[in-house]
């Protein structure tokens, strides 16, 4: 099994803690295959919305998991 965690921050996913993940977002990244970054402001846009959408995004790889809405 891979570890993303290891992959990406460089230590066991137990290990994180905040600062880990906030410092991994000062740099921009590529997307890949492997991982894709979802970002929302509230002031441009409707976070039920755009959350809906993530959901719908995730659901569509689980096609056990149904949304309801």
């Amino acid at each position: 099994m891979t570890n993303y965690a290891e992959k990406y921050f460089g230590k066991d996913l137990e290990e994180l803690e905040y600062a880990d993940i906030s410092n991994f977002f000062i740099e921009s990244k590529e997307e890949s295959d492997k991982i894709e970054y979802k970002a929302f402001h509230p002031d441009y846009g409707n976070f039920n919305q755009n959350l809906d959408g993530v959901i719908r995004g995730i659901c569509g790889f689980s096609p056990q998991v149904i949304l309801n809405s």
